[in-house]
């Protein structure tokens, strides 16, 4: 069960977890509530400070509203957390495989109308 304190960008909070093993020392990004590697139930969240390489990235285009009018381009990148584990999250449409990135968050309406925190992982020394 996740407590207020352990909430990240996905309730709302500018933070990335990764969560460690206390058996294996084995880290991941996804919340589980046992290790993928040796099951054990001993899992503590830890708080990313977000940086980390690209090892792939991508570009979508989305439309920019219901209308249909335009799109824009969208990068999305998956990142190796120095901690541990591998994140996906938005970043500038080329960025490079290899690069170094750190998380920002960014606020983007969604379809329901409200606002959403996202995950932006900015190249480092820009």
């Amino acid at each position: 069960m996740i407590t207020a304190d352990q909430l990240d960008w996905t309730g709302g909070q500018p933070r990335l977890f990764v969560r460690c093993c206390r058996a294996c020392g084995h880290t991941w990004y996804l919340p589980r509530q046992a290790c993928p590697e040796c099951g054990c139930t001993g899992v503590t969240p830890v708080i990313s400070a977000g940086a980390g390489v690209v090892v792939a990235s991508t570009t979508v285009w989305r439309r920019v509203d219901q209308s249909g009018d335009g799109a824009k381009p969208v990068g999305i990148a998956l990142v190796d957390l120095e901690e541990g584990g591998r994140a996906m999250g938005r970043c500038r449409p080329g960025t490079a495989i290899g690069a170094r990135v750190r998380a920002a968050f960014v606020t983007e309406r969604a379809e329901d109308g409200g606002d959403r925190l996202l995950p932006m992982f900015e190249v480092e020394n820009e």
